[in-house]
């Protein structure tokens, strides 16, 4: 920590930085011996647990973090890659350290390029934060395949600032998506066909990525789909992303950015959605699930109250007994 209490700044330092590159993916800077990869470290650190994988063309990195509001790591900027990334759990912010940013919410996947310079990865969560991130070699994208026609030009696009996204709104991640993360996640990959295993559940979440970003443009509101249909779904997504993480409550700032938004319409337009304000729709999701909690299992009241994301025991007591005219331990 600094004198003025805010947390510095961290470089994370990974197995890509171990790197150089060319046209047909990573070489290990070390003699250029390529027979070192694919490779596999376990994340270390008193606050940061994960893993890392390494193979020519795919780089990715489970990480976990305690969730110290503030914290950030300094990443270098690789132009030879676009990158998957993915919010498990918690918010995190990508920023150029020029006023650029970009939020990366519970539950949702964006495309990012980088062109050069760093970038600062900044915790906006008390709780633990989990992403999924993965780097993927430019060889990777083959013009030949139809499926890749759509994200060529971005993932050959180089411009003055240290990144750019490849649509303004960030997509859920679906079910087929968040298997495939499970299973990268919590396997230990060994074998000769470990590299070829990779690439192909890369490819794959990468053409689901494709094909939410095909999907959402398929009904364009002028064509197939009226304006009420349009703000309808684009609410719909909100509660999901909201509900996503009980534990962390992403900013309205944050939600509207991650559905193409601005605040002031997703205030008016989930209140006449859902006949309640964003915040009050939240407090009554957790309280009524706290009330099937204390009923139906045989949790405690404070790991239930830390599950719904209040930090002291009393807050959900107080918040509880607002909304149902008892204490949680009345339904005991």
């Amino acid at each position: 920590m600094t004198k003025m209490g805010i947390p510095k700044k961290k470089r994370f330092i990974s197995l890509l930085d171990g790197h150089l590159g060319d046209d047909k993916g990573f070489i290990v800077q070390k003699d250029m011996d390529k027979q070192t990869c694919p490779k596999y470290r376990e994340l270390e650190g008193a606050d940061l647990s994960g893993h890392e994988f390494l193979s020519e063309r795919i780089y990715y990195c489970n990480c976990i973090n305690s969730g110290k509001v503030g914290e950030a790591f300094v990443i270098d900027c690789r132009e030879d890659y676009i990158q998957l990334f993915m919010g498990l759990k918690g918010t995190l912010r990508i920023s150029d350290g020029e006023g650029g940013f970009f939020d990366i919410l519970p539950n949702t996947v964006q495309l990012v390029k980088y062109s050069h310079g760093q970038v600062h990865l900044t915790v906006h969560s008390h709780e633990t934060v989990e992403a999924f991130i993965i780097n993927i070699h430019k060889s990777f994208i083959k013009p030949e395949k139809a499926y890749f026609q759509n994200i060529l030009p971005f993932a050959r696009k180089s411009g003055p600032t240290a990144f750019s996204i490849f649509t303004k709104k960030s997509f859920p991640i679906g079910y087929r998506m968040r298997q495939i993360v499970e299973e990268l996640a919590l396997k230990k990959y060994t074998g000769c066909f470990l590299e070829h295993y990779i690439e192909i559940k890369v490819l794959e979440l990468l053409i689901l990525f494709i094909n939410e970003w095909t999907d959402s443009k398929v009904l364009p509101p002028q064509e197939n789909q009226s304006e009420d249909e349009r703000i309808s779904k684009q609410m719909d997504q909100v509660r999901d992303l909201l509900l996503a993480d009980l534990t962390e409550t992403p900013g309205l700032k944050s939600l509207a950015a991650a559905v193409g938004t601005n605040e002031y319409h997703l205030k008016v337009h989930f209140k006449a959605h859902f006949g309640k304000s964003v915040m009050a729709y939240l407090r009554s999701h957790k309280m009524e699930l706290a009330k099937k909690l204390l009923l139906e299992s045989n949790r405690k009241i404070t790991d239930i109250a830390e599950s719904l994301g209040y930090r002291y025991a009393t807050h959900f007591s107080a918040a509880f007994k607002k909304h149902h005219g008892k204490l949680p331990k009345a339904y005991r």
